[in-house]
């Protein structure tokens, strides 16, 4: 599945776990780690600021990201929506902390970027069988 050597780079799979809390150590917003999946440097708009936090990290690297308040969708953009995050649902906690741990990083087939792409601007909207699940 991945590849320990790899370094956090354009079209490659992420595989993190991630906490969050309203203090940089806490975890009282999302106490146990989550799984979280995406391919990385995707985006319609380039990356976003969560993206430019892992560049160049390697499996087995953590860090934290601060997120102010207003600033969820600039920071995770279209890699993970405020719901997805918070599994009790969002409740805008104002400014909050991320820590998150990179447990792999592997490479993408084409149908993976194609699937993810799709998926990123909300769907193909067709029958193109990309896998989006859109239609």
């Amino acid at each position: 599945m991945t590849e320990n050597s790899q370094t956090i780079d354009a079209l490659k799979k992420i595989f993190l776990t991630y906490t969050a809390g309203t203090a940089p150590e806490s975890r009282d917003l999302v106490q146990m780690p989550r799984k979280l999946e995406f391919v990385y440097g995707i985006g319609t708009e380039g990356l976003t600021s969560f993206e430019y936090a892992l560049a160049g990290k390697v499996a087995g690297e953590s860090g934290r990201i601060e997120v102010n308040p207003g600033g969820f969708d600039e920071i995770f953009g279209h890699i993970i929506s405020k719901n997805d995050m918070f599994p009790t649902g969002w409740i805008d906690p104002g400014r909050f902390y991320v820590q998150y741990a990179i447990a792999g990083i592997s490479d993408t087939s084409p149908s993976e970027v194609v699937k993810s792409i799709a998926a990123a601007v909300g769907g193909c909207e067709g029958g193109c069988g990309c896998g989006c699940g859109s239609h």
